[in-house]
């Protein structure tokens, strides 16, 4: 008799808890909606989830009047925050960079047409550049190396020809370019 009776006690708790659950999920669909924003001409255009305020939360997509993919934005309380990236008009990758609270952090990766990597630089926390950065030739080629401190030129910066040949070299201190 005992037995049956912890186990009917135990049966009702699991569906307590079960049903707080459903209730949670419930509640969070009804305080996070998503939905498409449509064009005047009601082709949709955006489609992402709002908060109760309207403030764009996660991941947020644009498509262009065909319907491809312009871009893929992540937001918390609608400021961009995490991974954002940009496409061409043809599906390629255009840019591909990562926001904390609104400003570019890690390493920023920005596209040709081609596929092929044309600039390439690290930001920190700030948003401001750091370290080394990269510029490369449509083909793929190195066009330009340097470095940078706090978003300035800082240290050596070098310039190739599309043969590889260097064409110039500076060396900036804090943004200013020193004469040798």
């Amino acid at each position: 008799m005992l037995y049956t009776y912890v186990i009917c006690n135990l049966m009702t708790k699991r569906r307590q808890i079960f049903n707080i659950g459903i209730a949670l999920v419930i509640a969070l669909v009804f305080y996070l909606v998503k939905y498409p924003f449509a064009n005047s001409d009601g082709k949709t255009k955006k489609v992402g989830i709002t908060d109760r305020e309207g403030l764009r939360q996660g991941l947020w997509k644009v498509y262009d009047e065909n319907g491809e993919l312009v871009s893929e934005k992540n937001y918390l309380n609608d400021t961009l925050h995490g991974v954002a990236k940009a496409y061409f008009d043809n599906g390629k990758l255009y840019t591909h960079v990562h926001y904390m609270n609104g400003h570019f952090v890690d390493t920023f990766y920005h596209y040709f047409k081609n596929g092929n990597l044309n600039h390439i630089g690290f930001y920190d926390s700030t948003g401001k550049s750091q370290g080394e950065f990269k510029v490369f030739y449509e083909s793929g080629q190195l066009k330009q190396i340097g470095y940078k401190l706090d978003g300035q030129f800082h240290g050596q910066l070098t310039e190739f020809n599309i043969a590889g040949d260097t064409v110039r070299s500076d060396f900036y201190s804090k943004g200013i370019k020193e004469s040798r």
